[in-house]
């Protein structure tokens, strides 16, 4: 569970740039998500996306061409958002949230390794 508030942590051992950085940070990636919610409900279904809604409604152990998650996350989404054009994509939209998380962690790790920083040595 600390993994989860290692940037609370470093926000005590930042200088005031640093930090502005981060909060920039994180402001850009809701507000993108904010965007792209906006973009989700008023755009029209495609029929990729409706192919996968119909899976949704009748969930299988897998299907011809694709695992079943695909079909379990848009069930997910349209149980919260209902049978709308949000509802198809709500939760793949929401899942950029860890995955932006997990890419700023694995920023902040690499760069308080040096890692970033060390010259590679081809031989």
């Amino acid at each position: 569970m600390t993994g989860l508030f290692v940037w609370r942590k470093h926000d005590r051992d930042m200088n005031p740039n640093e930090t502005r950085l981060v909060h920039t940070t994180v402001l850009t990636v809701l507000a993108l998500v904010a965007m792209r919610l906006a973009a989700a409900t008023f755009t029209p279904i495609t029929f990729d996306e409706a192919y996968y809604w119909m899976w949704s409604r009748h969930l299988a152990g897998g299907y011809y061409d694709h695992p079943p998650m695909v079909a379990v996350v848009i069930r997910l989404g349209t149980l919260i958002a209902g049978d709308t054009e949000l509802g198809v994509r709500l939760v793949s939209i929401l899942l950029a949230l860890p995955m932006s998380w997990a890419m700023y962690q694995t920023g902040a790790c690499c760069s308080a390794a040096g890692a970033w920083r060390r010259p590679r040595r081809s031989f």
